[in-house]
């Protein structure tokens, strides 16, 4: 259940995903922010958004860690 409440959602990790992809494509054309979804995105979002990606990677290899810890007491 705490694993759940932390785990950022699917369309979460869409989001971010698509937001880091828009940022690097607005720095290798040379700019600093960029509009996304209606908003501007600068550095700091763009830390944001590869936060939820690292947070999530990390939930998924925990559980993961957990399934198999599961498996080998049967």
């Amino acid at each position: 259940p705490v694993n759940a409440v932390y785990t950022p959602t699917a369309e979460e990790v869409a989001y971010a995903r698509d937001l880091v992809a828009a940022f690097e494509q607005a720095v290798a054309e040379g700019k600093g922010a960029v509009a996304f979804q209606g908003r501007m995105i600068d550095v700091p979002v763009d830390e944001w958004a590869k936060d939820v990606l690292r947070r999530a990677a990390c939930c998924r290899e925990r559980d993961r860690q957990k399934r198999e810890a599961v498996g080998r007491r049967t």
